[in-house]
């Protein structure tokens, strides 16, 4: 049998308009098309409308003709591109007359941006490399900017990784120089999109946040979400599948608030990338629908193919071949005309396999042919993304490397000039004799006396350092011999208390075979029970002091348990939600956390008079994430007075460097959260 698979993952880049419009590269999200017949007759209005020369064409009746046909072009572009180009090309001649420079910038850019959604890209380059020369002389730098990222998109799509990013670094430089937020926001995504690509991932999230950081600043609510699908697309290439389901919900909320079909379609598309890859088949094919829905009101046959590619494959693992073959073959009709390489490669394997599994090894064998041509393709590609990611990279190094070079030189100039400096001193001081001694005396005593103080200072930060160290030494060294100590107390209790037990029952039992009135004696049946409920409590007891499953299977398994026997025996429903991939190197930290988290659920148990609780741990970044939620009856922090308990949780997150957040309001529940740093306890 044939066995693959494959991942569909999508992202996106924007293109500027540059003005007072930026627009998508999804022609859906462009503004409604005017009718050709209304886009004429404005074209007519503005092509005689008399020719006014004026110093301000801003402010001119020409300009405001002219600004007309470019709005009315725009309009046009989706559904009649030629048309659009064509007004475009008077307003440049009109502009000449005029003149009116900016808008014959625009004409070349806007130009740009249509030749490029007809996959034109060599007209595109064409186009903006021109607008660049016109808004130069015009001096108009959001122009040349825009033209700069535009021309980053068209490398990126004609895979010269390099000179993309070049491209939008210059446009950066300008927006950055002109602090144009609104353009950084989309900029910033877009080289965030194309590091991702050629797996420069660390890079690429450095862009995506910095688009998410000026989002939030400036309150676009859209331009974070964008940030938000670029950065959970490299949780998915880098398999942080939790962190990209976490990214993709928060994103969801802002796409939904606002509709926005197409964030929603990547965000619906890449949550069942991850559910796939998770094997939760039943719940990607759920978002594979869902993004169908948003593809087909956008009317892009890209994503139109992905989504079928998404369901086809969701049945696929499903066991359900029939439905996966009709998608699949919607695939493929699909993307003949328009659709990924991807996807179609996708659809060719699934084909193949779906064909070798029904017994038609002949028609297995000719998807196999088409997909082998095009995964050589597909190789060459690859290949030539992990060059292109090593060789940004490589001029990264090589440019730091050169910075560090300048500045040693700097370093070597001062030092030169420095010496020279002494050799005047030394000149002045023999003309200046007398003067310079009582100087230096008394400079030396300033000196003196300021070592004298930074000594002082140096010795008394040491000694709070050395306190502070002692501290939490003297801490570690207190919780290490209580875990001793409940360690020597659970074995006792197991093995001498426990086995004591076990013993007596034994003995009772044997009493009652020599002695067969006791059979029927309800004071006999009471005290067995009794001694049965004393070795159950025992055990109970040594498994909280020292559990065995946090030492055999870890801290997951050891939680599990416990949250199980509080359940048993409360009628408090525990959720626990940890990781699988949550793995701690330092069993000392394990413990720690474990003993945390104990504390908690025991104090809420005792005090909280909860239903509820929910105990989380999520790992992001360098830190462990750990909350503890109930429903009970809350308290107000400030008045709350720390018992031995509380003190040895605050005691256990000081020594692990972390810190603790208590949120609790009367008759509303408490959350205590807290945060360690994973990477670097030792």
């Amino acid at each position: 049998m044939i066995k693959s698979e494959r991942y569909t993952e999508i992202n996106k880049l924007i293109n500027f308009k540059g003005f007072e419009r930026n627009q998508r590269t999804t022609k859906a999200m462009r503004p409604k098309s005017l009718s050709a017949i209304t886009c004429l007759c404005i074209l007519h209005l503005c092509l005689y409308t008399p020719h006014l020369s004026i110093a301000q064409p801003s402010a001119a009746p020409d300009s405001s003709a002219v600004n007309s046909m470019l709005d009315a072009a725009t309009a046009l572009e989706i559904e009649n591109p030629d048309s659009a180009l064509a007004i475009y090309q008077e307003v440049i001649s009109l502009s000449k007359s005029i003149p009116y420079i900016v808008a014959r910038g625009r004409s070349r850019l806007y130009s740009g941006i249509v030749h490029s959604d007809q996959g034109r890209y060599d007209e595109a380059i064409a186009s903006y490399l021109k607008s660049i020369e016109v808004f130069e002389e015009a001096g108009y730098d959001e122009g040349i900017g825009s033209a700069f990222v535009n021309l980053g998109n068209i490398e990126n799509r004609k895979a010269q990784y390099g000179k993309a990013i070049a491209y939008y670094l210059d446009g950066i430089r300008i927006f950055e120089s002109l602090g144009d937020t609104a353009r950084l926001i989309y900029a910033y995504a877009n080289v965030g999109a194309v590091l991702s690509d050629v797996q420069q991932f660390d890079k690429s999230l450095i862009y995506s946040k910095k688009s998410m950081a000026l989002s939030r600043s400036v309150g676009d609510s859209l331009g974070l979400c964008d940030a938000m699908v670029n950065i959970g697309l490299v949780y998915i290439r880098t398999n942080q599948l939790d962190s990209a389901k976490a990214i993709y919900d928060a994103a969801s909320q802002i796409a939904q608030a606002y509709n926005d079909a197409q964030l929603l379609y990547l965000i619906n598309n890449n949550r069942s990338t991850v559910f796939s890859k998770e094997e939760q088949h039943e719940k990607a094919l759920s978002y594979a629908k869902k993004s169908l829905k948003y593809a087909e009101i956008l009317n892009n046959p890209v994503y139109v193919s992905n989504a079928h590619g998404a369901i086809g494959q969701a049945y696929y693992n499903l066991g359900n071949p029939d439905s996966a073959k009709y998608y699949i073959a919607m695939v493929l009709q699909l993307v003949e005309n328009d659709g990924s390489v991807e996807t179609y490669m996708m659809g060719l394997e699934k084909m193949a396999m779906l064909e070798d599994a029904a017994g038609n090894a002949e028609a297995a064998l000719g998807y196999l042919k088409r997909l082998k041509i095009l995964e050589e393709e597909d190789a060459r590609l690859r290949q030539k993304k992990v060059i292109a990611g090593l060789e940004i990279a490589y001029e990264s190094e090589k440019k730091d490397l050169a910075i560090s070079e300048k500045n040693a030189e700097l370093e070597r100039n001062q030092a030169i000039l420095a010496k020279r400096n002494y050799l005047i001193a030394g000149l002045l001081s023999a003309l200046v004799f007398t003067i310079l001694i009582f100087a230096l005396i008394r400079r030396s005593l300033r000196q003196k006396r300021k070592i004298a103080e930074q000594d002082a200072s140096l010795n008394k930060a040491k000694l709070i350092k050395l306190a502070k160290q002692k501290e939490v030494d003297n801490l570690r060294a207190m919780l290490e011999g209580e875990d001793k100590e409940r360690s020597r107390l659970a074995k006792d209790l197991h093995d001498g208390l426990g086995g004591m037990l076990s013993a007596t029952k034994l003995r009772f039992s044997n009493i009652q075979l020599r002695h067969r009135e006791f059979n029927g004696s309800a004071d006999y049946a009471e005290a067995l029970a009794l001694i049965d409920k004393t070795s159950v409590e025992a055990r109970r007891i040594s498994h909280n002091l020292m559990p065995g499953a946090l030492e055999k299977f870890g801290l997951k398994e050891a939680l599990n348990d416990f949250c199980q026997n509080i359940e048993a025996s409360s009628s408090i429903a525990i959720s626990l939600q940890v990781p699988d991939i949550l793995k701690m190197d330092d069993p000392r930290s394990e413990r720690n956390i474990y003993r945390i988290i104990q504390e908690l659920i025991n104090n809420v148990v005792k005090h909280a008079d909860a239903t509820e609780i929910i105990v989380q741990l999520m790992q992001i970044d360098s830190h462990l994430h750990t909350t503890v939620e109930d429903n009970g009856t809350g308290f107000n922090p400030v008045e709350m007075v720390d018992g031995l308990g509380m003190r040895s949780i605050r005691s256990r997150i000081n020594l692990l460097k972390g810190n603790l957040i208590i949120e609790s309001n009367i008759s509303e529940g408490s959350s205590f959260q807290f945060a360690i740093p994973v990477n670097e306890r030792k």
